[in-house]
């Protein structure tokens, strides 16, 4: 991982700075190739403004250096970072006619055409490539991808040990190898590769680390252990090493010990690896299983306020909080984060453990409304929850419930069911009058659906002012 130095930190921030006025500043080559690899590097908390940021360095550094082939590849880079193929594929075919070729170029349109599932012509541009700079260790690199993807372990392992022999911080870049063989499900294959790999870089700790990792992926635990410890001779000062002996030792139930190993890897990794691995919420599922839930929130609230897997890390310290018995802080944080994050009609039942019983029908409707925005999504969630009110024979809830949703989704937009659902509850809940006449409406707009209807109890099937009503009602 690249390493910025205080002194290009302080030249980010003057071009920041720059470009938030809207300044041009006549920054040199070198200046503006640290400037364009931090904000590719995602260094920012706010993306959009990493982006904003990394378009501005690109475009100025373009215009002022115009013959700089590294800096119209970077508007390649831009544009395949967000998804416009179109525009990286037009501006590759600009740079081809404008520029002389070199192997970074060939590279770059072999990245794009993996993106546009074009893998036949791969091979044939990292040739092109190879044929241009046969010294070139990523071009190596893509060899390694390319004879794997053919199933061609040994070619693609002898251009990889060339690579690390000629520069052995690739060896950061190796879990991409390791995805590779998970994601086709080659783990023997891979536990092999890697197993050759350590042989020529006994003291390269990555080999290990990803040896290591895809003895996870086997469940091999003991054997993902040793590999670990093997890494930790090479080097005690990667924090992957430990979150991944914390993975051993956490699906192992040895959870102290998987409490340890993720302390250590929260002290040594940086920021983008919390992005990438998320010690603390393992952290949290750790003091979860031993009980000591008060810690569990804490570190699960890391993630939350710091904006990493907020998704999921929300509704979990909410169960926690439920968990330690916790009522008032945890309707504290509802209160805080609702509508930050998905939840389901599942979920709103924990939630409404936290407040009032005999008001439950008027928080459930105001946790829904807080909670869900979007009409399509609430649609589909009424439809959800009816399901699982009417399995606990909730009727009266059901009822209140729908009978505010009814005034709430406009007729057209409300789903096949959603009227149906209305009138069972009604019926169930004795409300006979209001519950035909629900169901009168219920068939006359959406008749298809009545056969779902009658599943929901045997009573509708018995009911022969029901079974009236479907009759009448047939088109």
């Amino acid at each position: 991982m690249k390493h910025f130095e205080e002194a290009d930190i302080q030249l980010i921030n003057e071009f920041k700075a720059a470009s938030e006025q809207n300044i041009d500043i006549e920054f040199t080559i070198e200046e503006f190739e640290i400037i364009s690899l931090y904000f590719f590097l995602e260094n920012e908390p706010n993306e959009f403004k990493a982006s904003f940021y990394l378009k501005r360095a690109i475009d100025q550094s373009i215009k002022l250096y115009p013959e700089y082939l590294t800096f119209r590849l970077n508007l390649v880079r831009y544009y395949l970072l967000n998804q416009k193929f179109d525009l990286a594929e037009r501006e590759i075919e600009l740079i081809e006619q404008e520029f002389y070729q070199t192997s970074d170029l060939y590279l770059e349109k072999a990245n794009l055409y993996a993106l546009l599932d074009r893998d036949s012509e791969i091979f044939d541009l990292i040739q092109k490539a190879y044929a241009l700079d046969p010294e070139d260790p990523k071009v190596h690199f893509a060899f390694t991808y390319e004879y794997l993807k053919q199933h061609n372990p040994e070619q693609a392992l002898e251009h990889l040990i060339i690579v690390l022999e000629h520069d052995i911080d690739f060896g950061e870049y190796l879990s991409g190898v390791v995805d590779l063989f998970a994601l086709e499900k080659r783990l023997d294959e891979g536990i092999l590769f890697f197993k050759e790999l350590t042989d020529y870089f006994p003291l390269l700790a990555t080999t290990w680390i990803n040896l290591a990792t895809l003895y996870l992926h086997s469940k091999a635990h003991e054997e993902a252990i040793d590999a670990l410890q093997f890494a930790l001779v090479c080097d005690d000062q990667i924090g992957e090493t430990y979150y991944r002996l914390g993975n051993c030792y956490q699906n192992t139930g040895r959870f102290e010990e998987a409490i340890e190993n993720y302390l250590k890897a929260v002290e040594l990794f940086s920021k983008q690896d919390f992005e990438v691995f998320a010690p603390h919420i393992d952290l949290a599922a750790c003091y979860d299983e031993t009980g000591e839930y008060a810690k569990a929130i804490e570190y699960a609230k890391y993630m939350v306020n710091n904006g990493f897997s907020h998704h999921y890390a929300v509704p979990y310290v909410i169960e926690l909080y439920l968990k330690l018995g916790d009522i008032e802080n945890g309707r504290a944080f509802i209160e805080k984060h609702i509508g930050t994050f998905p939840f389901n009609s599942e979920f709103i039942f924990t939630m409404l453990e936290f407040y009032n019983k005999d008001e439950v029908a008027q928080e459930m409707v105001r946790l829904i409304e807080a909670g869900i925005r979007d009409m399509k999504m609430l649609i589909v969630f009424i439809d959800g929850l009816g399901n699982i009110l009417l399995e606990d024979e909730l009727y009266p809830t059901g009822e209140a419930v729908y009978s505010y949703f009814y005034e709430k989704i406009p007729i057209e937009k409300q789903s096949d069911m959603f009227l149906y659902y209305y009138a069972a509850f009604q019926l169930l809940n004795n409300n006979k009058d209001i519950g035909y006449q629900t169901l009168e409406d219920a068939l006359l707009t959406h008749y298809e659906q009545f056969p779902q209807f009658l599943v929901i109890s045997d009573n509708f099937i018995l009911d022969p002012k029901i079974t009236s009503l479907i009759q009448q009602y047939k088109p």
